[in-house]
Parts: C-alpha cells; structure tokens; sequence
C-alpha cells in the first residue's frame, strides 16, 4: 500500500470518528435498506473528505490528513489548537480558510 492510500485510508477512519452520525447510519436491522439516505450520507461524507486534502500537495499526505482534521477539530471549538508536531508542515491560512468554508457548507461549525 503506497504512503499516500494508507494516509487516506487512515483519514477515512478519522472522519468517521469525527462524523460519528451518519458514517454508520444503518438503522434497524429488520428494515429495508433506505439507498437515498445512504447515498446522501456517503456524499456528504465525500464532500467532509475534502478536509484531509487542503494541505496537498504543499504539505506532505500525512500532514495535510492530519492538520486538515486538526484544524477542522479547531474551528469547531473541540480543541483549543492546531499546532502539530515540529516535523509535520502545517496548514497555511489559505488552507484553514478552505477547511472552514467545507464545514460552514456542511453546517458544522458552532457559529454557522
């Protein structure tokens, strides 16, 4: 597995830690399966992914996965920053800015 397809594989699994409702979404086991909803909620999810990309190429995979959850955790008000490990390059204004507007067109900001 290249180093890119394991960050991305690894992002996946911290959005939907970070996105619990939804990434999961089932509902009853009895039910048919509602495909509409599963599919708005895998292109939301599609459309949240956006986060882990904003640093590429400037920053390295990990880096941009890594400090686009952080800074998306940041301005949700859940952390208080979005420093990183000195070995990791981290996101630039212009990247925290596109990150915000992704969450403010989802609606997940606390002030949207």
């Amino acid at each position: 597995m290249s180093k890119l397809a394991l960050s991305l594989a690894l992002t996946c699994t911290a959005l939907a830690d970070k996105v619990p409702t939804g990434a999961f979404d089932q509902g009853p086991g009895d039910a048919p399966p509602d495909w509409v909803e599963g599919r708005r909620i895998q292109e939301r999810l599609i459309r949240l992914f956006a986060i882990a990309l904003q640093g590429s190429p400037r920053t390295s995979p990990c880096a941009s996965g890594v400090g686009g959850f952080k800074a998306a955790l940041h301005l949700r008000g859940l952390i208080p920053t979005l420093h990183m490990h000195r070995l990791n390059l981290p996101l630039n204004d212009a990247e925290t800015r596109r990150i915000e507007h992704i969450l403010a067109a989802e609606r997940l900001l606390p002030h949207a």
